[in-house]
C-alpha cells in the first residue's frame, strides 16, 4: 500500500513539474496563481516589445557578451534582454515607443528565469522595475508571445485592466461556493475553468459601484463546452 502511495506521488510531482515546465520556467510551484487582470496591476511595467538581443551579465556586475556561460553554472549569470519598445501598456512617464530597453532575469530557468524570448519576436512583457535603465522579469510574471493574446486579453492591457486596478480587487477562491468579501471584489478560482476566464474576462467597476466579471461571452462559452468535453 505504501509503495503505491509513493509511485503515486512520483508520479503527481512528475506531472506538476511538466505543467510548470511548460511556462518556460520551472518556478511554478513558487508562483501564487493569478489571472492575468492581477498581474498587470502588479506590474511595474507591461507593454508589447521585440528582442533584439540577448547577453549574459555576472551576478557581480561584470558584463559578459558572449552567447555562452563558458564553463560556469547559470546560477551565477543573469540574462539581459535588448527590447525595442513597440507599445506601452503601463510603465515609467519616460517610455516611449521605438526606445530600447533593458529587461534582466534569471539565467536559471530553476530559479525562476525566462530564458526562452527569442530575437525578432514580439512578447507581452511585464515585470518590476529594479533600475532607471533596468527591468526585471521572472517565471511568475506575465510573460507570452503577443500574437497568442485574446482578444478579450487585448482588450484588458489596452484599456479594462489599467482602468479597474484602482477600483476592483480579484479575490482567489478554490471553492466553487465562494462569495465576494467586498462589493469591489470579483472572485477568481484557478482551478475551475481556469483557462476560459483567463483568456476572456475581467473584472470592472459597473454604475452601482459593484465590481462584476465582465466577459466575452460568445468566446467564453465556446471555451466552457470545449473544457467540459
Amino acid at each position: 500500500m505504501m509503495d503505491n502511495f509513493l509511485v503515486f506521488g512520483v508520479f503527481l510531482l512528475v506531472v506538476v513539474w511538466i505543467e510548470a515546465g511548460s511556462m518556460g520556467s520551472d518556478c511554478g510551484f513558487n508562483c501564487v496563481p493569478k489571472h492575468p487582470q492581477q498581474k498587470y496591476c502588479d506590474a511595474d511595467f507591461v507593454i508589447r516589445g521585440q528582442v533584439k538581443n540577448r547577453n549574459y551579465t555576472t551576478k557581480d556586475g561584470m558584463p559578459n557578451m558572449e552567447t555562452g556561460m563558458g564553463g560556469d553554472m547559470p546560477f551565477n549569470y543573469y540574462i539581459v534582454y535588448t527590447v525595442a519598445i513597440e507599445k506601452v501598456f503601463k510603465g515609467p512617464s519616460y517610455y516611449e515607443e521605438g526606445m530600447e530597453m533593458y529587461i534582466k532575469t534569471e539565467a536559471s530557468n530553476s530559479m525562476c528565469g525566462i530564458g526562452n524570448l527569442m530575437n525578432r519576436k514580439s512578447y507581452l512583457l511585464s515585470g518590476q522595475k529594479e533600475e532607471d535603465t533596468m527591468m526585471n522579469i521572472n517565471g511568475c510574471n506575465w510573460v507570452t508571445e503577443f500574437k497568442k493574446l485574446t482578444s478579450a486579453q487585448k482588450t484588458g492591457v489596452k484599456r479594462q485592466y489599467g482602468a479597474n486596478c484602482n477600483s476592483c480587487e480579484i479575490e482567489d477562491c478554490e471553492n466553487r461556493q465562494c462569495k465576494a468579501s467586498a462589493k469591489t471584489r470579483c472572485v477568481y478560482n484557478p482551478a475551475g475553468s481556469k483557462s476560459c476566464h483567463q483568456q476572456f474576462s475581467y473584472c470592472i467597476l459597473k454604475k452601482n459601484g459593484v465590481c462584476k466579471w465582465d466577459r466575452k461571452r460568445d468566446e467564453m462559452k465556446e471555451c466552457l463546452r470545449e473544457n467540459t468535453k
